[in-house]
């Protein structure tokens, strides 16, 4: 298994969205700016995290060696 780009996976584009959607609300002035930029700062957050724990999946890490060491 290996891991997807960045940009191709689903936690980037719902961060995208969320964040276009609180900038849009903010220039529409049906959001005020500071809860626009929170709601950023939430998204862009726990997608960090998302990759983060997804880079550090166990899935990801070759097997071990199934060599015995030399003696």
């Amino acid at each position: 298994m290996s891991l997807k780009p960045g940009y191709l996976t689903t936690e980037f584009w719902l961060t995208v969205a969320v964040d276009v959607a609180a900038l849009v609300s903010a220039i529409a002035n049906e959001l005020p700016p500071r809860y626009a930029a929170l709601g950023s700062t939430v998204a862009t957050g726990l997608y960090a995290l998302a990759r983060g724990w997804a880079k550090s999946s166990p899935a990801l890490k070759p097997p071990p060696d199934p060599t015995p060491p030399a003696a």
